[in-house]
C-alpha cells in the first residue's frame, strides 16, 4: 500500500479480491490509511507500506504536481500520466 501524505493512499495492490477491506472506511478523511490497515488486520489481509508520497485528489493537486514536474519534478511521476498530460497539452513535449 502506498501511503499518501494526507492520510490516504495512492496505491493498493492485492493478490486477490478483498472487498471487505474497503467497507466502513471514512473516505476523504485523514484516517483512510489507518482504517484500511485496521480492516486488513481484521480480515487477514497482509500489508506492506511503500514510501509516503503525495496523491492526486483534486484539480489543485494535479496542477501542483504538474508545476513540480516542470520544475524538475521527482522520481515518482508515472510515465502513463506524463504521456496523457502531454497529449492534452498540460505538459510540454519531452
Amino acid at each position: 500500500m502506498g501511503a499518501a501524505h494526507d492520510g490516504g493512499y495512492y496505491l493498493v495492490g492485492l493478490r486477490r479480491r478483498a472487498p471487505a477491506l474497503f467497507r466502513g472506511i471514512e473516505w476523504s478523511t485523514a484516517r483512510v490509511l489507518d482504517q484500511t490497515l485496521e480492516r486488513a488486520a481484521k480480515t487477514g489481509v497482509s500489508t506492506a507500506l511503500l514510501p509516503a508520497l503525495d496523491d492526486l485528489d483534486t484539480p489543485a493537486d494535479l496542477l501542483r504536481w504538474i508545476a513540480g514536474r516542470a520544475g524538475g519534478g521527482g522520481p515518482h511521476g508515472p510515465r502513463a500520466l506524463d504521456r496523457a498530460l502531454r497529449a492534452i497539452g498540460l505538459l510540454p513535449p519531452g
